[in-house]
């Protein structure tokens, strides 16, 4: 059974793409998308841990623990890294 997240270039494909495989098969296709990607991923650190830290001060049931906080961002930091390497190789 696939899940709901599983990433395929085509419909028919067997065999899920992983997010890098896929924007690098998206830049085969159409490589004047670069820049534009590129772009979007060139995001500050700063603003990012400026936009998530708030967070941990609202007053919601179930509030965001600074831990949890401090895990996204190494985790997206990580990604963002990732993805990187990766189209600035090729």
């Amino acid at each position: 059974m696939r899940e709901c997240g599983d990433l395929r270039w085509q419909i028919g494909d067997a065999k899920p793409c992983g997010h890098v495989e896929l924007l690098l098969k998206i830049l085969e296709q159409a490589p004047e998308c670069r820049p534009a990607m590129l772009a979007v991923l060139k995001f500050d650190h700063a603003a990012l841990d400026q936009a998530i830290t708030p967070l941990c001060d609202l007053a919601v049931p179930l509030p965001l623990s600074r831990e949890r906080a401090q895990f996204i961002l190494t985790l997206l930091k990580a990604r963002q890294c990732n993805l990187l390497e990766s189209l600035e190789a090729r």
